[in-house]
């Protein structure tokens, strides 16, 4: 949804001629906290509530495997079913430094907070995530997954291995 809204309002101003990055900017923020981030054409580091956005030049797989259940799953729940314990200890800045640095093991460092309450609620969404090995992650509050990869024979050799029941699909990544 928050990427929906941010490309409408790209859309909306290309259409009209009218606003300038700032003014997208705040519009943004007032549909939702991560909403401006989708407005960005690259990496960004993001922090206070999404708002503050930092461009950053990184790393960069050139493909990416996405792997979706049949169903979906409510954020609504999933931020019900969150207890303090979900939260990982993150080491947000050897992440960066990762990221920065070009090393594709950054990915190993990321972590999503709302896996565990997800994974309460639906528990095979954990076995998708194992499914797909180190630096897998879960996108949001479900049910997507995402894996970046070097190659796009690794994409398709992992999508091999998976389920025929799960909806896959591999995008090719920027450099």
């Amino acid at each position: 949804g928050s990427s929906d809204a941010a490309t409408t309002l790209l859309a909306l101003r290309d259409m009209y001629k009218k606003g300038s990055d700032e003014e997208l900017h705040r519009l943004a923020m007032d549909l939702g906290s991560d909403v401006p981030f989708f407005l960005k054409k690259g990496s960004c580091l993001a922090r206070g509530r999404g708002e503050l956005l930092e461009e950053v030049k990184g790393t960069s797989q050139s493909w990416i495997l996405l792997v979706k259940p049949h169903y979906g799953i409510s954020t609504a729940e999933v931020y019900k079913n969150f207890h303090s314990g979900d939260r990982k200890n993150t080491q947000v800045d050897l992440c960066l430094h990762r990221y920065l640095k070009e090393d594709p093991l950054f990915m190993e460092d990321s972590v999503n907070d709302l896996e565990k309450p997800a994974f309460r609620l639906k528990p095979e969404l954990e076995h998708i995530k194992n499914s797909l090995g180190k630096g897998a992650l879960m996108s949001g509050s479900g049910t997507t997954f995402f894996k970046l990869c070097s190659s796009q024979e690794e994409a398709l050799a992992l999508k091999d291995k998976l389920p025929r029941e799960l909806k896959t699909w591999i995008l090719k990544g920027y450099k």
